[in-house]
């Protein structure tokens, strides 16, 4: 019983030291903590002000709406092939983006500080894209105009292909109508004029297609999903836990420094 009470107050000791400790170098103790203190609110303001949520927009081109279009299938027309190096300069050459450069597998296109990512997988018959940026906020008020541009591109890749088509169409209209009037033989004509009403039924196809305008607007947009990055909270506790433990430190340094000039004194007066 007596062997507790002597461990318990040479515990009471052994804290009653360490407060004395504490006490003796509370000023140096504070003014770590304090400066660390203030610097953190300082970093984490400036981290927290400047800080840009990472925005990503997953998107593909909705060929299916095209491909099954009965007007598009009697065409004979095949979908233009549309690639993300394609999509990525006609994006780069528009006005948007002087301020938005365009990073396109490793290329990189420098136009500004904010970067957008376009990228894509392939996934079973679709092409899935992604559309990324480090400044989300920017992005995120682009989105429309840079979907207008796809789109854009997009229609006017068909209609090139359709206007190649009736061209050829018209071509050989005239061909076989040239070659119709300098035949003499009625079976002959006869063929040439049947040719000629399959390439008038293509170009009226066209047409049509020109006229119903199913290709615009095949951008569809699958998820739009926003990296918000808060680290005020994050930065200001671990500066403000290094703080402490650079107090402790500092105190400890001192008590050290202090007892070890105590024993060099008194070994020099012995």
């Amino acid at each position: 019983m007596n062997k507790d009470r002597i461990e318990d107050l040479e515990e009471e000791i052994d804290i009653y030291d360490i407060v004395d400790v504490f006490l003796e170098w509370k000023k140096i103790f504070f003014s770590i903590v304090i400066v660390v203190f203030i610097a953190s609110i300082i970093v984490s303001y400036s981290q927290n002000r400047n800080k840009k949520d990472e925005l990503r927009i997953e998107f593909h081109i909705d060929k299916e709406r095209v491909l099954n279009d009965e007007l598009y299938q009697k065409s004979g027309l095949m979908f233009p092939y549309l690639d993300l190096e394609s999509i990525s300069r006609y994006i780069k050459k528009s006005a948007l983006q002087k301020e938005i450069p365009i990073i396109q597998n490793i290329k990189q296109y420098n136009y500004g500080s904010n970067i957008i990512e376009i990228r894509n997988i392939k996934k079973e018959n679709n092409t899935i894209y992604f559309l990324e940026s480090k400044d989300g906020e920017k992005l995120f008020a682009e989105k429309d105009k840079i979907f207008f541009e796809i789109n854009k591109y997009i229609s006017q890749k068909m209609e090139e292909m359709i206007t190649g088509e009736e061209k050829k169409a018209t071509g050989n209209i005239e061909y076989f109508s040239g070659e119709m009037l300098r035949s003499t033989d009625t079976v002959v004509k006869e063929e040439l004029r049947k040719t000629i009403e399959i390439y008038l039924e293509q170009i009226r196809i066209l047409t049509g297609l020109k006229l119903q305008k199913g290709y615009e607007n095949m951008v569809v947009i699958d998820n739009i999903s926003m990296n918000k990055k808060d680290n005020f909270l994050k930065i200001l506790a671990v500066m403000n836990i290094f703080g402490i433990v650079a107090g402790i430190f500092a105190v400890m340094l001192c008590e050290f420094c202090k007892k070890y000039n105590q024993r060099k004194l008194k070994t020099e007066i012995k």
